[in-house]
């Protein structure tokens, strides 16, 4: 288990002004426009065996899962990049307000304020996860999980200060987020089908975590009713040698219309 958490912030980007020119332009529109569409159409050559082209399509083809991971890795990067920017963009604009740095606004309105952590929590974290890091003595841990509980106060300290920060400078974010769609036909689900939120939740029977998510699920179904719908979607874990048959046994209860009956035992 990683315990540290760094945040950098993103470096700045200056775009590049590129400017056309458009004298001459209209006596040639027609036949460029003409010769893209003739591109466009040819199929673009990668490799050629025995006369027998093979295309950039077929390469694309054959790698499309690797590279729609590649996409989802470029969007989170780029999601995460954004958001460590209008932080620090947000941070530099209440300081100039201020007429300090932006260092020295960030030591008097989030470093400072930051309780210190007790060996009392070091030792509570440590039992509650004690499974997570191998069984190793605390004796050897506790110097990271206490760097790593101050890395998590710093963190909320500082979304807390900027939170106040986006409402004060009216931010919106305009990039489009990443949206995946999850097949749920057939999966075990509560709440109307037609709900304004779905929950989709990837668990397995024998995961001490994904148990503690229940109640927090229950208590929001309880709080927004009709407005959300759960499905369940069966992830058993290798590292859990009972959780492929408990998911077997799910799904038969899922037949018989018990899932749920058999999920909340």
């Amino acid at each position: 288990m990683n315990l540290h958490t760094p945040s950098p912030l993103a470096p700045r980007v200056l775009p590049k002004l590129v400017a056309l020119g458009l004298l001459g332009l209209v006596g040639s529109v027609l036949p460029a426009c003409a010769g893209e569409k003739e591109a466009a159409a040819k199929p673009e050559l990668v490799a050629e065996i025995d006369g027998k082209p093979v295309t950039m399509a077929d390469l694309e083809e054959m790698l499309a899962p690797q590279l729609a991971q590649l996409d989802r890795q470029r969007q989170q990067l780029l999601e995460q990049g954004l958001e460590n920017l209008v932080k620090q963009k947000l941070i530099e604009a209440e300081a100039s307000a201020r007429g300090v740095t932006p260092e020295a606004l960030v030591e008097s309105e989030v470093t400072s304020k930051i309780t210190e952590v007790t060996d009392a929590e070091v030792s509570q974290w440590y039992e509650a996860n004690k499974a997570r890091v191998g069984n190793r003595p605390l004796e050897q841990l506790g110097p990271q999980i206490r760097n790593f509980l101050v890395q998590q106060r710093q963190a909320g300290a500082l979304e807390n200060f900027v939170g106040g920060l986006r409402s004060k400078y009216k931010t919106r974010i305009l990039m489009d987020v990443a949206r995946i769609d999850v097949a749920e036909a057939g999966s075990p689900a509560k709440g109307p089908a037609k709900a304004p939120v779905t929950i989709i939740e990837f668990s397995d029977f024998e995961c001490p975590f994904c148990g503690r998510v229940n109640p927090s699920i229950e208590e929001a179904m309880h709080t927004y009713g009709d407005q959300i719908r759960v499905v369940f979607r069966q992830f058993p874990l290798n590292i859990h040698p009972r959780a492929p048959k408990a998911a077997e046994a799910a799904l038969c209860a899922n037949d018989q219309g018990k899932f749920w009956e058999m999920h909340d035992a």
